[in-house]
């Protein structure tokens, strides 16, 4: 074999793992897509049940295909405090079981219908070219993703037979030589499960770097021993990602993804323990394991189902002290020394959203209606806040306004981001109306906060020319903002539960809010004629009844921007 057959076969051993990770990625984020809601209901559901949480871990895997992308997901739901950190342990560790999957996929390769799953990656773009259906598109883009997976996989395997042919100047072949000195060194298992981990951390994909083993094994440059050890490091480097990903987050969001490097690493060192000392009763055991009709299935079956034993033994051996596992991870990340929290901190910060999310569209999505309804409570309290203060003439709680208003602010621009962030994303016709109608929803709540900053403002004019609303005008106001109020109400219950099935009855109080703003325009004009009215009290009292008008306005228009994106049924 000579130099340029060499490159040849490097070059195409790149391409194939290549054209792999991407079929791998278009699967993971079409499935996701499809699956939508049920994603969504799915950590709605997450409460301390430790085998639930297990269970969601492994299922949202299974659906992005990626256990770093569920891992990274958790960390940003730690970090926004939306999952407590024993929780997230058992999502982490669902996520290692669900992870298993890809290499079974992985071993398919080796069977005589893989022709079949390649051929796939045509089917689906013709489905994607002839059916407008989104559904069909989105099954169309997954049997892409499936097909081009398989063809990366057989790509791979002719490179790696020319890659694992190459010979020394002796005629031996290089490769295989190359493994067998590596596994026959002092200390091997070691170096292999740290070859393992830093392969993976290259490829970025615990998966490429099971295809690549799986690949050498099947050519029969490698044998089961070594590429279990190289398997118990790869799960040690996976977990890189979600590392790197804490930097800068809150200290359990850190200790989350230290849990799941200690699962790994506690798994892994309990493995090499048991394969140093009993290793050849447990290569015995998956060798007699013999799934396939050929040597390359059978290793590629025993390397995956090596993989999901390690993993569920794994979590069966951690579940029962899972409090004390998370207490180890909280040794290792320490609470901050500086545990004195500037309000203003708090001020410029977003409850339910965080960046990592964006690698799950769906939970981001869901996340985001969570902050925009957190939005709109912080915009009915501050209103609240200010109605109380115009009818008192008591302003001794406008620091907290103020705070509360500026975080609306916060929220209004960073949101908006977010939403940009959102849209270059691959999501669904019906999430990209969702997301315009989002645009419009947080400057509508925004806008309420100003009417509110308003009333604040009438309540100083009212103290400073020392004049109050007649006891006629207090009754009408009372009236009017509880209308206000309840219309505010039905509109964050639609939101929040993305529902019009109480529509009518929104229209209905918003009907009623204009009926007040004419009705106590009328019944003003009356008293000022009747000097029953102060005319400066009178001025305040005709600008607050129209800002809260515009208020009903506004809250109107949250829920008929959800007629683009729900049923009315």
């Amino acid at each position: 074999m000579d130099a340029l057959d060499i490159l040849k076969a490097f070059l195409m051993l790149i391409a194939g793992l290549g054209t792999f990770l991407i079929g791998l990625k278009i699967m993971g984020e079409n499935l996701e897509t499809l699956a939508g809601d049920r994603l969504k209901v799915l950590f709605t559901k997450i409460s301390d049940n430790k085998f639930l949480g297990i269970a969601t871990g492994a299922v949202t895997t299974v659906l992005t295909q990626s256990s770093t992308a569920t891992t990274v997901m958790v960390v940003g739901f730690v970090n926004t405090g939306v999952m407590t950190l024993i929780q997230a342990t058992a999502i982490i560790m669902g996520a290692n079981i669900g992870t298993t999957i890809t290499a079974y996929l992985i071993a398919l390769q080796k069977i005589p219908v893989a022709a079949f799953f390649s051929a796939l990656a045509g089917a689906g773009v013709f489905m994607q070219m002839v059916k407008k259906n989104k559904k069909v598109k989105n099954i169309g883009t997954i049997f892409t993703g499936v097909g081009l997976l398989f063809v990366g996989l057989y790509v791979m395997s002719n490179a790696m037979s020319g890659v694992t042919s190459i010979t020394t100047a002796d005629g031996e072949l290089l490769i295989q030589t190359w493994i067998i000195k590596l596994a026959t060194l002092p200390g091997a298992p070691i170096i292999l499960m740290v070859f393992g981990a830093i392969l993976t951390i290259i490829v970025q994909s615990s998966a490429g770097t099971t295809a690549i083993l799986v690949g050498l094994c099947s050519a029969g440059a490698m044998e089961l021993e070594p590429a279990l050890y190289i398997t118990l490091g790869m799960n040690v480097g996976t977990c890189l990602t979600a590392l790197v990903s804490s930097a800068g987050a809150t200290t359990n969001a850190k200790r989350a993804s230290v849990v799941h490097l200690l699962f790994n690493v506690i798994g892994t060192i309990i493995f090499g323990i048991v394969l140093a000392f009993a290793g050849d009763y447990i290569i015995k055991f998956i060798k007699s394991i013999r799934i396939g009709s050929d040597d390359g299935t059978i290793i590629s079956m025993q390397i995956a189902l090596f993989h999901t034993i390690f993993n569920v033994t794994t979590t069966i051996l951690l579940v029962p002290i899972m409090k004390q596992f998370t207490k180890l991870a909280s040794l290792i990340v320490p609470e901050s020394k500086n545990k004195n929290v500037n309000p203003q901190d708090l001020i410029y910060k977003f409850r339910y959203i965080d960046n990592r999310l964006l690698s799950t569209p769906s939970i981001a999505m869901a996340m985001l209606r969570k902050e925009i309804s957190a939005m709109m409570d912080d915009a009915q309290t501050n209103l609240e806040l200010a109605v109380e203060a115009a009818m008192t003439k008591d302003l001794s709680k406008k620091e907290e306004f103020e705070n509360r208003e500026t975080h609306i602010n916060f929220i209004n621009k960073e949101i908006t981001k977010f939403l940009v962030e959102v849209s270059n994303l691959d999501i669904t016709y019906e999430n990209e109306q969702e997301i315009a109608a989002y645009y419009h929803n947080v400057s509508d709540i925004e806008r309420i906060g100003d009417y509110a900053e308003n009333i604040v403002e009438y309540a100083e004019e009212l103290i400073k020319a020392n004049v109050d609303f007649s006891e006629d005008c207090k009754e009408e106001l009372k009236d009017m903002t509880n209308a206000v109020y309840q219309e505010i109400a039905s509109v964050k219950f639609a939101f929040g539960n993305k529902t019009l099935k109480d529509y009518n009855e929104i229209e209905a109080y918003e009907d009623l809010v204009d009926t007040y703003y004419n009705k106590l325009s009328e019944n003003h004009i009356v008293r000022l004629n009747q000097g029953v009215c102060n005319a400066e009290a009178g001025s305040v009292f005709i600008s607050m009844i129209g800002n809260l008008e515009r208020i009903g306005d506004h809250s109107m228009n949250v829920a008929k921007s959800m007629l683009n994106y729900v049923s009315l049924k």
